[in-house]
């Protein structure tokens, strides 16, 4: 049997992808966690700060992630939220 060797362009290629498929999987759980907040009967005063933040979590898909050399997330300005 022959095993299969990747080049390094292939390996860069993955790796560039599991940077985004990780930055999406983060992207949505902190979108899924602020779901209550568009409701319209939120009580908050704050409802336009969040939508505005969610908003930059939807366009974080902008920016080029990247791996470090231990597999972490890295290259992404996370917008921070709204306090309460």
């Amino acid at each position: 049997m022959f095993k299969t060797i990747k080049t390094a362009e292939q390996i860069s290629t993955e790796r560039a992808a599991e940077a985004v498929f990780r930055m999406r999987q983060q992207r949505n759980r902190l979108l899924t966690e602020t779901d209550w907040r568009m409701v319209s009967d939120y009580p908050g005063a704050n409802q336009t700060e969040w939508q505005t933040y969610r908003q930059a979590l939807r366009d974080i898909t902008t920016q080029t992630p990247s791996l470090d050399s231990t597999g972490q997330l890295t290259g992404i300005t996370w917008p921070t939220p709204p306090n309460d």
